[in-house]
């Protein structure tokens, strides 16, 4: 019976924290130049601005975690529409077939409220030193990557939180 109890709570809280934990790293490094293609009819923020937070989600229209993801980032979104400050893209890339007009149609599809860009060839991605999908990226203020979260786990219980208050401390 001990042994059950531990196995589960291992398997329910131990492995989703620490999985968090080495897919997201914090830290203060400049943000490299970047351009994005936008493909949204709303205004697109398509490189960092001075004095606003930006955040970048890059994803594929084929990727389940980026998917399950989506909702999450719109509800962040949500949560801080207040804040002018905070900036949010989706972006998308010729990962898996994509085109501008394929991640187009997805965003109408799904009927996404967040801004949308396109990333040719990946060359931002590889800027920030990301691969895979999806690939979170977030831009203080003073254009330093306070943090890129790796992937996307519908078990982490946490995440619109934490990346909320994370947001709101910059």
């Amino acid at each position: 019976m001990i042994l059950i109890a531990v196995s589960a709570w291992y398997s329910a809280f131990y492995i989703p924290v620490q999985m968090q934990r080495a897919l997201t790293h914090v830290g203060n490094g400049a943000a490299p130049p970047f351009t994005l293609q936008p493909i949204s009819q709303s205004p697109v923020p398509i490189r960092f601005t001075p004095g606003k937070i930006l955040v970048l989600d890059f994803f594929g229209t084929w990727c389940s975690p980026c998917i399950a993801e989506l909702p999450e980032l719109e509800r962040v979104r949500a949560d801080l529409q207040t804040s002018r400050d905070i900036e949010f893209v989706l972006v998308g890339t010729n990962s898996g077939g994509d085109t501008p007009e394929r991640v187009r149609a997805f965003v109408q599809r799904r009927q996404i409220s967040l801004p949308v860009a396109f990333d040719p060839d990946r060359k931002t991605m590889r800027a920030f030193g990301l691969s895979g999908f999806p690939n979170l990226v977030v831009i203080d203020r003073t254009g330093r990557v306070r943090l890129t979260h790796t992937g996307y786990n519908s078990s982490e219980t946490s995440f619109r939180r934490d990346l909320t208050q994370l947001l709101q401390s910059l």
